[in-house]
């Protein structure tokens, strides 16, 4: 059914999201070893936005609406991301962690409205 395509969609996302939330960010070290983090932290949040892609085709109404929230949210942590390797990490760093914490947020609104649809296990 759609519900269990969107539930299976969503467990997806809410596993990507802790994955990315497990990983803070760390900007010690070398360039190189933080350009290697800032990376790894990319992926992971471009995990979440393919996850949030399956979720939103899945999605309308105020779930819609949620993802759509989301979805920019990540795009905006992608950005700042891609930032904090060009310009450096003294500036970008709270970026990243606001970033992180507005994706977070919009996350926990995005999983208020899907309770409604798949019962939590």
């Amino acid at each position: 059914s759609a519900n269990a395509a969107l539930c299976d969609g969503f467990a997806e996302l809410e596993k990507s999201v802790a994955d990315l939330k497990a990983e803070p960010l760390d900007l010690t070290g070398t360039p190189e070893e933080i350009s290697a983090k800032v990376a790894a932290l990319g992926i992971k949040a471009a995990t979440v936005k393919d996850n949030l892609g399956k979720v939103s085709a899945l999605s309308d109404g105020p779930l819609g609406e949620a993802v759509g929230e989301m979805n920019m949210k990540a795009d905006a942590l992608s950005e700042s991301l891609t930032l904090a390797v060009a310009e450096g990490k003294e500036e970008i760093g709270p970026k990243v962690t606001a970033a992180q914490e507005e994706l977070t947020t919009a996350f926990a609104d995005v999983t208020a409205k899907v309770d409604t649809v798949c019962p939590t296990g």
